[in-house]
């Protein structure tokens, strides 16, 4: 699982899928936050494009596809490939927490 971790205090705030979390990253805002166990070569810009990028063709196939049930097919990968924004809205509250918690920590 890829991490975030709070830029002040490396402290754990939240885990999930590369795409989860870079989605995160860009509501806690990316001041505030590192990735942990991503690897090297990270880059959560081309992480949140290759989502984009995937989201958008899913939805334009659907729409374009005269065949129901492969229509049906690409909304339903589309839909599962929505699941990352809506798990990264998800976390966001508890992550909010962790990042205030661990801050309070360090300020004490």
């Amino acid at each position: 699982m890829a991490q975030l971790r709070d830029a002040r205090t490396s402290e754990l705030i939240a885990e999930g899928t590369p795409q989860e979390v870079v989605l995160l990253a860009d509501r806690l805002g990316h001041d505030e936050i590192l990735f942990d166990d991503v690897g090297l070569n990270f880059d959560p810009d081309a992480v949140r494009q290759a989502y984009q990028e995937n989201l958008d063709g899913l939805v334009a196939a659907a729409k374009a596809e005269d065949d129901k049930e492969t229509r049906e097919r690409l909304e339903q990968a589309a839909a599962d490939a929505a699941d990352a924004a809506d798990r990264a809205a998800e976390l966001e509250p508890e992550a909010l927490a962790a990042l205030q918690e661990a801050r309070a920590r360090l300020d004490e």
